[in-house]
């Protein structure tokens, strides 16, 4: 975003539009080169869906209530958690 502003794009609306692009082509052409090479793990990404999910919606609902910086810190928190949890259990049964 910052990089947006520094490139004269001042417009709000250009700038998630730009965005919402760049996020597709950065995160869209990896998944599906991973989708097509049989690397994903899908039962992984069921559970993280369904966590993302329920985390978004509560996020959404509680975020104005509670404080701005617990907030990010209980989202960095639940973040860092999920990933340890899946990396050890992905690697502590396939040695």
């Amino acid at each position: 975003m910052a990089l947006f502003g520094f490139c004269g794009v001042h417009d709000i609306h250009e700038m998630n539009a730009l965005k919402v692009l760049t996020a597709a082509v950065s995160i869209g052409i990896p998944s599906i080169s991973f989708i097509v090479a049989g690397r994903v793990e899908w039962r992984f990404c069921l559970v993280m869906a369904i966590l993302a999910a329920i985390g978004g919606y509560l996020g959404a609902h509680y975020s104005r209530k509670v404080n701005q910086r617990a907030m990010r810190w209980a989202v960095a928190v639940i973040g860092f958690v999920t990933a340890g949890y899946f990396f050890l259990q992905n690697y502590l049964q396939h040695p």
